[in-house]
């Protein structure tokens, strides 16, 4: 809870505003049976019916005036959750953009979504409801306490001999059932895990005919949850029966019993007992409120541990002190670059060595594993080298401000990704770039001639992730995007891997008329779609093993010769 009480005393004066109205709120509600003591006692049972009036408007005063307190008190610890709730998934989101790409590699999506959505609500919905919940419970349990002993000391001394049995019972009970909700919690998120593979993983499923070992397995599970959970609700059931009619109905025979006894004797009045029953009433409530708010809390607790987990990983690559700023030229050089995944000692790149100058093509390409889409992550520094050195414009990069390199290049992915907006903004990303600019890019890469198709052109609405475009539509746009940007260095990463050959060759035109004049680094599946680069490095095992152009590695006979007949015996 150290991470939640960090935000909440961010705000404390709205934590300070929700106990007092809270307080008050009890404080008017507890009174009533006191009074209703002196309205039997010294109005009603004395014929006094003008006092007993005065006191039944006081009492119906306070009744009343219970609401008001109330509505302050929720005002202001919702106004605190909000806050709250909105701190913590700033700082989460904040936290998660600083984070380098291992970060992302080695965290499902699906956990990041969760931890920022569901975590972080289920830490709001402890913070506005059960966390009062229970301060509102103590404050009446100790208040009722209270109020026994002012109404009658013997009493109250009598009835104490259940305050042991109720410690008992809450503590007990609480334990009991802490231990199977952790155990719920972790069955579900099995289960959520298991719905996740099968889902992804349906047609694999259906075509190795895995469809009754799957859902024998899935029902195993779901048994399991559902067993736990009949566990829990039977165990909470006894409880409540035990601490509701069962407490209640023995704790109120004694104060009719005692208190009658007490009366006959002189020690107490109709009143008292009166009072003694309503306050009873109040009691058991909150006890059995305590224990239902306590499982919500070990919920709670949990998303706040899982939470700070998410804060504690630090993948963060940081700027030099006195970085270097400023747009990159395009020269790029790869120096004795040794480097291996955090986490790992193998080196997935081994001693690369070479130089990008500006405008020529570089291209990369070996079997998959070898090391190509690492060494462009790298020249972008998602990673750090761990030996060895990459140079742009003759400065080493950990030397540049991180934006300012990135900002001089410009990335095209086999897996185009468009945001949910038109497509004017996903080719912009936001920035102020005339349209006459767009459709010329758009232009460049062939894109415009089926943009200006679509019902409102280049203000036609996308679905995230594209889902309404085909791949290579989506490609084309990410081309126009690219070009849009004027990079000093392009990155292109299997960038027609996933299109047709009809798509393939107007990126391939647009992209030779674009690429002139900037520093290009390729990754591609086909040899075709790099015949015309500048160098070629074939890749082994994270070396270079080969480089040359097109025709003087054909004549070597290597790998890449290899490489360019298999793909040439599969008609690619």
């Amino acid at each position: 809870m150290k991470l939640l009480w960090k935000y909440v005393k961010r705000y404390w004066i709205w934590a300070v505003l929700g106990v007092i109205g809270m307080f008050l709120q009890i404080f008017f509600k507890l009174i009533n049976p006191y009074l209703i003591r002196i309205l039997i006692d010294q109005y009603i049972l004395k014929n006094d019916f003008v006092g007993a009036t005065r006191m039944m408007y006081l009492i119906l005063g306070f009744t009343l005036g219970v609401g008001i307190p109330l509505i302050f008190s929720s005002w202001a610890i919702n106004v605190l959750t909000f806050k709250v709730m909105k701190d913590i998934r700033m700082d989460m989101f904040r936290h998660m953009m600083r984070q380098g790409l291992y970060f992302f590699s080695k965290t499902p999506t699906g956990v990041i979504v969760t931890r920022i959505t569901n975590d972080v609500a289920s830490v709001g919905d402890v913070l506005a409801g059960s966390i009062p919940a229970i301060v509102s419970d103590v404050f009446i349990i100790t208040g009722v306490w209270v109020f026994l002993f002012l109404v009658n000391t013997k009493l109250a001394l009598i009835e104490l001999v259940f305050a042991p049995i109720i410690a008992i019972l809450a503590i007990g009970f609480g334990r009991w059932l802490r231990d199977l909700y952790s155990h719920i919690r972790d069955v579900r998120a099995t289960l959520n895990i298991k719905s996740q593979e099968i889902l992804s993983a349906i047609p694999i499923i259906q075509v190795f005919v895995q469809v009754p070992r799957i859902r024998k397995d899935y029902e195993k599970t779901s048994l399991e949850y559902r067993n736990s959970l009949f566990k829990a609700f039977f165990i909470t059931d006894i409880f409540n029966a035990l601490s509701g009619p069962v407490l209640k109905t023995s704790m109120q025979a004694t104060a009719i019993v005692a208190g009658g006894y007490l009366i006959l004797r002189g020690s107490s009045t109709i009143g008292d007992v009166v009072a003694f029953l309503t306050y009873i009433n109040y009691l058991i409530e909150p006890i059995r409120d305590i224990a239902d708010k306590y499982t919500m809390i070990q919920d709670a607790t949990s998303a706040i541990m899982k939470i700070q987990r998410f804060m504690n990983e630090n993948w963060y690559i940081p700027d030099a002190e006195n970085p270097h700023t400023g747009r990159p030229e395009g020269y790029i050089r790869y120096d004795n670059v040794h480097f291996a995944y955090p986490g790992t000692k193998k080196e997935v790149i081994r001693g690369v060595s070479f130089e990008a100058l500006k405008g020529k093509k570089i291209a990369l390409v070996g079997f998959t594993g070898s090391g190509k889409s690492t060494l462009l992550n790298l020249a972008l520094r998602f990673y750090d080298v761990n030996k060895g050195a990459i140079y742009v414009d003759d400065i080493d990069i950990r030397q540049w401000k991180k934006d300012d390199l990135r900002s001089g290049a410009a990335v095209v992915l086999q897996e185009p990704f468009l945001f949910k907006g038109t497509i004017r903004d996903n080719i912009t990303l936001g920035r102020d770039i005339p349209l006459e600019k767009v459709i010329d890019a758009a232009k460049r890469v062939h894109a415009h001639d089926f943009i200006k198709d679509l019902p409102n052109g280049y203000d036609t609405m996308v679905l995230s992730g594209g889902a309404n475009l085909s791949v290579g539509q989506r490609q084309l746009i990410s081309l126009a995007r690219a070009l849009v940007h004027h990079p000093s260095i392009l990155i292109l990463d299997e960038a027609t891997a996933s299109i047709d050959s009809e798509t393939e060759r107007l990126i391939q035109e647009g992209l030779e008329e674009v690429m002139k004049g900037r520093t290009t680094l390729m990754v591609a599946h086909r040899l075709s779609t790099i015949r015309e680069a500048d160098k070629i490095l074939v890749l082994d095992s994270g070396r270079v093993v080969e480089e040359g152009t097109h025709e003087e590695l054909l004549k070597k006979r290597g790998l890449y010769y290899e490489l360019y007949m298999l793909q040439w015996a599969s008609g690619q």
